[in-house]
């Protein structure tokens, strides 16, 4: 009686682990430095898809950073995920749109996303004050009155249309 039970105990915690790996393929991220990474398939975060789903990756970037590349591999175990990239990898080829969406393959996918600093002119003002500032021209003279062009105001450039 207490071997049926414990056999019957062991079959039920067997049938729970299969059916919890089984409930797609694995959505992952490899490198994601400077910033994090998430999927949702239906509006809905995941970390798992069926082939055919479609899966959209969500990227933020830290603060000073913008995503440069992304990439999407796709393997069949978690050693193949992790092993050195040396050749392209075999089997399906992942094609992310560019609303950042991809159809689910019949296999695990890793994301690969780099990150750059954000450099250069962050924001742009539309309107310049110029009634009582000292406007001067590229060659440096002094203007009365500033009509179109690109003009320095208060030691910055502007762009006067």
């Amino acid at each position: 009686m207490k071997m049926t039970m414990k056999r019957l105990w062991l079959a039920a915690v067997l049938t729970l682990c299969v059916g919890a790996t089984a409930s797609g393929y694995e959505l992952t991220v490899a490198q994601s430095e400077h910033g994090q990474v998430g999927f949702s398939v239906g509006g809905t975060a995941r970390t798992t898809a069926e082939a055919g789903e479609v899966v959209t990756i969500t990227i933020t970037p830290d603060e000073g950073y913008s995503a440069d590349d992304l990439s999407v591999k796709v393997y069949a175990s978690w050693s193949q995920a992790k092993a050195p990239r040396r050749h392209a990898p075999k089997g399906p080829v992942v094609v992310v749109n560019d609303d950042m969406t991809f159809t689910m393959p019949e296999a695990n996918v890793d994301v690969y996303v780099t990150y750059t600093p954000t450099t250069g002119i962050s924001t742009v003002k539309t309107t310049v004050d110029t009634k009582d500032a000292a406007v001067y021209d590229l060659q440096g003279r002094r203007v009365m009155q500033p009509t179109k062009g690109l003009f320095i105001v208060n030691g910055k450039k502007v762009v006067i249309k």
